[in-house]
């Protein structure tokens, strides 16, 4: 009986080493970084970019995994049951917190069930009108639809569009036609003609049109001014101060406040060990110091922010309980 107690024992033991010997050598293989859009996408190209300068910074190849579906609510499924030995990590985007209060489906919790590393950055959002309407301010075209009741529509492209513009439309007392679309191309097509006539989408892609003068920018609607497009208002300073619900606490030095934002964050399965998480998030933070990252990334109108592991979890938490109070205000479960 002891022989089988001490055999059972040393299995056990035997069972715990890898993950522990993989702690103490971490990295001694590639990484795996996990992304869920396809391959092409502006959330792909921002992955590859920071993917390309984090395996320089920690010494392995870190290869991008893309795990399309379900504006990403298949990629955060599978993290959760991931190894935790920071061998698979999770760009996670606005969507990972987005999903669980939008979905039935969703089999996962925002920030239960990730070990938070470091946030990377944010990207306005920005609100865009066609430049077949009458107005030039938030404000006049606030007053316009009121006055064009139920004959304006708006467009949608992914499950953030559609609950910040419908949140948008509530707090304004406005009452808009939803025409969903597959992408911010076909909607900003759509925008440009006239099909629709308002669109939420980031400022890296709507900038190049407003310098055109293909469509009309209003307001970004994060909590302060885009570096890309720094003219334009925030929605708060265009007169819609309770554009979003601001449920943000005190996070740490350099987190942005809980807004309307495309935001990216760096995560890990639950349980990865203390060591392994402080060596990504110190690798991570000296990519978003990297002056040819943050070139590229300010082409694409992305604010960089570090943060601690701790700052990232109260982040997501605060995250987490703002999108469950849109979804429940607005009816908009599935």
């Amino acid at each position: 009986m002891l022989r089988i107690m001490l055999a059972g024992i040393a299995a056990a033991v035997s069972a715990l080493m890898p993950l522990h010997a993989a702690a103490d050598s971490y990295p001694n293989k590639p990484i795996s970084l996990v992304v869920g859009f396809a391959a092409g996408g502006g959330t792909d190209v921002l992955t590859r970019a920071f993917a390309q300068q984090l395996q320089d910074e920690i010494g392995v190849p870190v290869v991008v995994e893309n795990r399309p579906g379900a504006d990403s609510l298949l990629a955060s499924q599978a993290i959760k049951s991931a190894r935790p030995d920071g061998y698979t990590i999770y760009l996670a985007t606005s969507t990972h917190a987005i999903n669980p209060s939008l979905f039935s489906s969703a089999k996962f919790k925002v920030r239960d069930d990730v070990t938070p590393i470091s946030m990377i950055g944010e990207v306005p959002v920005v609100i865009a009108i066609s430049p077949t309407l009458p107005v030039k301010t938030l404000r006049e075209f606030i007053d316009y639809a009121k006055a064009h009741d139920g004959q304006l529509n708006y467009a949608t492209t992914a499950s953030n569009t559609y609950l910040e513009t419908a949140y948008m439309l509530r707090a304004a007392g406005l009452n808009l036609q939803r025409v969903p679309y597959k992408g911010a191309a076909p909607a900003s097509v759509a925008l440009m003609s006239g099909e629709v006539h308002l669109a939420l989408s980031t400022v890296g892609h709507i900038a190049p049109l407003v310098e055109s003068g293909k469509v009309r920018a209003l307001a970004v609607t994060s909590a302060g001014r885009s570096t890309l497009m720094p003219d334009l208002p925030t929605a708060s300073e265009a007169g819609m101060p309770d554009f979003m619900p601001n449920l943000s606490t005190a996070n740490d030095a350099g987190m942005p406040n809980v807004t309307s934002s495309i935001w990216y964050a760096l995560v890990a399965p639950p349980n990865v060990p203390a060591d392994v998480v402080q060596r990504l998030n110190d690798s991570s933070r000296a990519v978003l110091k990297n002056p040819d990252f943050i070139a590229r990334m300010a082409a694409m109108g992305v604010e960089l922010h570090g943060s601690s592991p701790e700052g990232l979890g109260l982040f997501l938490s605060a995250e987490e309980a703002k999108w469950q109070k849109i979804v429940d205000d607005i009816g908009a479960k599935q």
